[in-house]
């Protein structure tokens, strides 16, 4: 196999509601190794339009190879009207890797979270090549051996002449990448100043929007409504910036969201009230002014969980992009500065 004397050009599809846990631990391992400006990851924030499909279609036509992250999820979560996102032309998973597919970019599909590979029957026509594709897992098990031989894989894609042109200018490349920055931040304020966009994620409504009224304000530009979480919210949005994703749910009342943090705290674990939450002891719950919270860790992956005693809301957060003590201090930061509602 012919190796590269450059490194090679990456572009990670995922599903927010199925893998963005995964998805940025293999970020971090793919730019640590090939440098962050050759790995793309997030450009399914855009919305759809001029600017979306010119987005895709250079960022991702211009890569060497897509990893097709797919959990048990990737293939059966539905939109509003119950249909599969996968089966909608606009779906932004499927448009990253019609793209790939019809430029010839080399996609590996990865399993995580125990998947397995879909099926041509559980696909559109458009993706039907995609079961056919050598694919890989990536085991939480035995993450670091499982991404090391993903990188030996990627390092032995050539590429073709024609990407290696686009590449040759970095100005090219930094200002792809800040277009993509300025669109997918411009289709964040849209997304809940007008409501959404057709072919994106959930719409706003009105529970949606009094649920963002309880995030705090300099967190709320980051945050967009989504259509899973707990089953007993009425409405939830996700929010995310440096690296920590928070999930703030808004019940029926303050009764059913005890029930889910109560829930949350046994199926977890955790005895209540067994102290305050620490880099260094990392596990335990709490009261503080506003309500209760737990922290625990998900194998080294830290994660808070916390009420908001006035209001039927309850929000769960993780560091994804930092483990062990020091993402635990991380998220402690994020969550005392701009996660929960001030005191």
């Amino acid at each position: 196999m012919i190796r590269r004397s450059s490194p090679p050009r990456v572009f990670v599809s995922y599903r927010r509601e199925d893998a963005s846990g995964h998805a940025g631990r293999l970020y971090d391992a793919l730019a640590e190794k090939f440098g962050d400006e050759n790995v793309f990851m997030d450009v399914d924030t855009i919305q759809v339009g001029a600017d979306f499909t010119q987005a895709i279609t250079s960022a991702v036509a211009s890569c060497d190879a897509l990893i097709a992250l797919i959990g048990r999820d990737w293939a059966t979560v539905t939109d509003e009207s119950g249909r599969r996102r996968i089966d909608d032309p606009g779906d932004f998973v499927r448009l990253e890797l019609e793209t790939a597919l019809a430029r010839d970019v080399a996609v590996i599909p990865a399993c995580v979270r125990g998947a397995s590979f879909p099926e041509e029957s559980d696909l559109p026509a458009s993706l039907a090549p995609l079961a056919r594709r050598q694919g890989t897992d990536l085991r939480d098990t035995a993450w670091r051996d499982d991404v090391r031989r993903l990188i030996a894989r990627l390092e032995g894609i050539v590429r073709p002449e024609s990407r290696q042109a686009w590449w040759r200018s970095r100005r090219r490349l930094a200002a792809l990448v800040a277009a993509v920055v300025l669109v997918g931040v411009a289709a964040g304020v849209a997304l809940l100043r007008d409501g959404g966009a057709p072919g994106g994620n959930a719409s706003p409504t009105a529970a949606d929007r009094t649920l963002l009224g309880f995030v705090p304000a300099i967190t709320r530009p980051n945050c967009q409504p989504i259509d899973w979480g707990d089953e007993a919210a009425t409405a939830a949005v996700s929010c995310s910036s440096a690296g920590v994703a928070a999930d703030y749910y808004l019940f029926e009342s303050r009764q059913v969201r005890d029930a889910w943090f109560l829930r949350t705290r046994d199926e977890i674990g955790i005895d209540p009230r067994s102290g305050n939450c620490t880099p260094q002891s990392f596990r335990g719950g709490a009261e503080y002014p506003n309500g209760s919270y737990m922290c625990w860790f998900d194998g080294d992956e830290p994660l808070i969980a916390w009420t908001h005693g006035p209001t039927a809301v309850g929000v769960r957060a993780n560091n994804w992009q930092l483990h062990g003590a020091k993402g635990a201090a991380a998220l402690l930061r994020q969550w005392s500065c701009c996660l929960r509602p001030a005191e």
